[in-house]
């Protein structure tokens, strides 16, 4: 069975369009190219096997999530739209069931720790994640 991956792909370029920090690359700058979307879908039927870790330290393989939706949102700290939409999202976790879909809120900041103390900070509810590996 394959996963699903639920892109907000108009999301995504509004938030890179929106926000840049052309000072760092991060480690999942080469993600998007692991894997395509067609400009007309906002489904992906794979993920590439990539595995990050989560604020308590754990590792996760994205391509073990198979037989879920997989809902992924990039944000960063520093980036004002993505801070902005943190809320919806958290909104939109409550409404499905959390057997069917996964909430994977990978941080694209220059190091985990400015994440996890935005989090912190700001009691976020979904999970955040960073990179553990480069492509």
């Amino acid at each position: 069975m394959k996963i699903k991956l639920i892109v907000i792909i108009g999301l995504v370029i509004t938030t890179f369009a929106a926000c840049s920090n052309t000072a760092n690359e991060t480690p999942f700058s080469k993600v998007e190219n692991a894997y395509s979307v067609s400009s007309n879908s906002a489904v992906a039927t794979t993920l590439p096997s990539f595995k990050v870790i989560a604020i308590d330290g754990s590792i996760i393989n994205l391509a073990d999530l198979k037989g879920r939706k997989v809902f992924v949102n990039l944000w960063a700290s520093w980036c004002p739209p993505c801070r902005a939409e943190i809320p919806s999202i958290e909104k939109l976790k409550t409404k499905v069931d959390p057997q069917k879909v996964v909430f994977v809120m990978l941080s694209l900041d220059e190091n985990f720790e400015l994440a996890k103390n935005f989090a912190k900070k700001n009691k976020m509810q979904l999970p955040v994640y960073y990179p553990a590996e480069t492509l």
